[in-house]
């Protein structure tokens, strides 16, 4: 069995990635869940930390105008893409 801080070891980057959003550094965040994703550790596990570290990213542009993206929207999901997160797997 694999330890949790095994260099290779997609649970030690997503306890990373988790103990750094909970830090406040959610740009760190997002590259821990990514390794953890990238060696293996399960996608529910991982995914809904990340989509964390990308929302609290996305919550830092103050506003549109201020950050130069003056036509920045936020979306809302479309029929394609409730099926798409919908999956399993």
């Amino acid at each position: 069995m694999q330890s949790a801080f095994a260099p290779a070891s997609g649970a030690g980057y997503r306890l990373l990635g988790t103990a750094l959003l909970a830090t406040g550094d959610p740009v760190a965040a997002e590259g821990a869940l990514r390794k953890a994703l990238a060696l293996g550790d399960r996608p529910d596990d991982a995914l809904a930390a990340l989509a964390l570290a990308l929302i609290h990213q996305a919550s830092r542009i103050d506003s549109p105008a201020s950050s130069g993206h003056k036509n920045l929207r936020i979306l809302p999901p479309t029929p394609r893409s409730r099926r798409a997160w919908a999956k399993p797997g």
